[in-house]
């Protein structure tokens, strides 16, 4: 079970955490995954949509993302096809957590019942030490 205070989730509601927990549950189940860590990439993929890093796309559009949709986003194109897109000079971990996240929000997890605004979840610290350059 998550630690609803440590990672900033204590304004969800149980129906909402039971609706987040139930559809990842039928992810895994879907996809077929038993064992840890999930590849995300392998996820996308599996589903369907399309991974993008900020590398593959023009500068400018890159930029744009940087200054606005700092580590990634997603979003359909009019042929129904969903694209995420995620900022490549980003350490391996950060990609992967920005890559589900974002396959969290095609999948509706996060929507207007409850919003973490611009806040981060906050990261532990062995988890950044493979973030420092």
């Amino acid at each position: 079970m998550i630690d609803t205070e440590t990672y900033g989730l204590a304004d969800l509601t149980h129906r909402d955490y039971d609706r987040i927990e139930r559809a990842i549950v039928d992810l895994y189940a879907e996809l077929n995954i038993r064992e840890l860590p999930i590849d995300p990439f392998s996820i996308a993929k599996q589903k369907g949509y399309e991974v993008i890093p900020y590398s593959k796309i023009p500068e400018e559009a890159r930029n744009i993302l940087r200054k606005t949709e700092k580590s990634g986003t997603s979003g359909r194109t009019k042929k129904g096809v969903f694209r995420i897109f995620y900022d490549d000079s980003h350490c391996e971990y950060r990609q992967r957590f920005t890559i589900m996240h974002e396959i969290g929000h095609i999948l509706g997890l996060n929507d207007s019942s409850y919003s973490l605004g611009s806040r981060e979840f906050p990261l532990r610290k062995h988890n950044l030490r493979s973030c420092r350059r």
